[in-house]
């Protein structure tokens, strides 16, 4: 949370924090949570960081996600 979120995820794709959630959580047991629970996960981390929840729920195919690019507030710090 915090500082340490921007600077590891400002500015790159949805996709990719998705898909390093999907490979390393949890730390006991690598690559094992559904695709739901990893969106969910995802979604709980952009909102603690500042990010406007949306309409409609993430989605969770890659090339949507690809689209997405994690850009916090301005106001963030």
């Amino acid at each position: 949370k915090g500082l340490p979120f921007k600077k590891l995820w400002e500015g790159t794709l949805v996709w990719d924090l998705f898909d390093t959630i999907g490979e390393t959580m949890p730390k006991d047991d690598p690559g094992s949570l559904t695709t739901d629970q990893t969106i969910d996960l995802v979604a709980y981390f952009l909102r603690l960081n500042g990010m406007p929840v949306g309409g409609t729920d993430l989605p969770q195919d890659e090339a949507a996600l690809r689209k997405i690019r994690i850009e916090l507030p301005k106001s963030y710090n």
